[in-house]
């Protein structure tokens, strides 16, 4: 649940990704992503030494996956239908199931 007032930065954490201000057991410190070698080793030894201030905390909340919309879902099936349908025209696959 985040904070409502004025947070107190002893005691509350800023969610990277809600920018909401937490408690602190509300959520979890993560290392950021990886996109090359420097900031591998940047990750490795902050998770190494227990370096908190390269880690950025997330609550709970974000760290759920989010589902697919519904727009991307049947983009997929109309793009899956197509790919069947083509298929099954280049093998002549039609001509078996619908005689002419």
């Amino acid at each position: 649940m985040p904070i409502t007032g004025l947070p107190n930065p002893h005691l509350h954490r800023l969610c990277r990704k809600c920018r909401r201000w937490h408690e602190s057991d509300e959520g979890s410190l993560c290392a950021p992503t990886i996109a090359g070698p420097l900031s591998f080793l940047r990750n490795l030894r902050a998770t190494a030494m227990d370096d908190e201030t390269v880690q950025h905390f997330v609550c709970f909340a974000c760290q759920k996956p989010k589902g697919m919309s519904p727009l991307l879902k049947i983009m997929l099936a109309v793009a899956v239908a197509g790919l069947v349908a083509g298929l099954a025209s280049w093998f002549h696959l039609i001509d078996y199931i619908l005689p002419p």
